[in-house]
């Protein structure tokens, strides 16, 4: 049986993505897989027990028969953090015995928690964990520059001869060629296999409407049943309306940011492409507004913040990889089935499929 163990050095870099989409077609290959995220840290109720939200979703998006508390037996909060440091919790045994308690699979994920060093304080990094249950390592790593080049060597070098190799993510279109081109044969060359580069997605990297609201607190004042809409980008409307519609025109489903009192904007908006209308500083729509928007389909939010701190929320949400939505999780197996060398990776894990 092979483990196979999924990290990064950072969150949000696109771990989850490779789960599903090699959980996928391992499966579809007719591989008996397994799935572990043995330290989450997003907890979620379900069935009367607390797992780590990603896990959950990845386990019903396998069709796995596992119980959700062997894919995820641990969710590090706040209470685990206090018995750790004053010594009461030390985990490092009771995740590799979760861990080794998936048997009968040709191959199981396990799934790193932010970076490699992530769980030390509780004894169970990813360099324990993997030299504990004898698993070959995958990194996938965002495209930073220099910065991830850096990233995957040091990691090959910390791993040695478990580390298999790489992926990088999030690469944006105009940068494919060079990765391609430059910077996968410079790494072959310093002993690292790149197996495949992820182009930036739009898909992926989209946010809910709802998942917006939530994290501006906002008040929905029309079209609620329009909240689970993937919104791909944001503008900030603060110019005069002919140069807000050449702005608004260029760009497909997005959220439209702008002051409660500009009307004059929210209307030229939703003659667009526009998933929802952000309204700052508490003032609501008046009924023009909210009858063409309930006419279109466009939820209108009212936020207390104003635009810069509203700006700074959205950032923090939208362009991260959370794969809730069930397009995301068929964009997720298409983009991954699409940019993996999958024969290389599968003869270095020794799957001969």
């Amino acid at each position: 049986m092979v483990r196979l163990f999924i990290g990064s050095m950072s969150q949000f870099a696109g771990k989850s993505l490779l789960s599903i989409g090699l959980g996928k077609i391992f499966k579809n290959k007719g591989l008996r897989i397994g799935y572990i995220k043995p330290l989450g840290k997003d907890p979620v109720r379900i069935k009367g027990r607390i797992a780590d939200s990603e896990a959950v979703l990845i386990k019903d998006a396998l069709e796995l028969e596992d119980d959700y508390e062997m894919v995820s037996p641990f969710v590090f909060d706040f209470e685990m953090m206090r018995r750790a440091i004053t010594k009461k919790t030390e985990l490092s045994a009771d995740v590799i015995k979760a861990i080794k308690e998936i048997k009968g699979r040709d191959i199981v994920l396990i799934e790193g928690a932010s970076n490699i060093f992530d769980g030390s304080i509780v004894g169970a990094n990813a360099l324990d964990i993997v030299k504990a249950v004898n698993a070959k390592v995958l990194m996938v790593e965002p495209w930073k520059g220099e910065d991830t080049i850096n990233e995957i060597l040091g990691t090959a070098h910390i791993l040695g001869k478990r580390f298999i190799g790489a992926v990088i993510n999030m690469v944006p279109p105009v940068e494919t060629d060079y990765l391609r081109k430059t910077v996968k044969p410079f790494l072959r060359r310093k002993g690292v296999n790149v197996f495949g580069v992820i182009k930036k997605d739009t898909v992926l990297g989209s946010v809910s409407i709802r998942q917006l609201k939530t994290a501006l607190n906002g008040k929905v004042l029309c079209c609620e049943n329009r909240l689970d809409e993937l919104v791909e980008h944001y503008l900030v409307g603060a110019m005069d309306v002919s140069n807000a519609l050449k702005y608004f025109r260029r760009t497909p489903n997005k959220a439209v940011l702008t002051g409660g009192h500009r009307s004059d904007i929210q209307l030229a908006a939703l003659e667009t492409s526009t998933k929802c209308l952000i309204l700052t500083g508490g003032i609501y729509s008046n009924d023009v507004i909210l009858s063409r928007a309930e006419a279109t389909g466009v939820p209108v939010i009212s936020v207390n913040l104003d635009t810069f701190s509203a700006v700074k929320k959205i950032e923090s949400t939208i362009g991260k990889t959370h794969l809730k939505e069930p397009a995301k999780l068929k964009r997720a197996y298409s983009v991954v089935r699409g940019s993996i060398d999958f024969k290389a990776l599968s003869g270095i894990l020794g799957l001969h499929i």
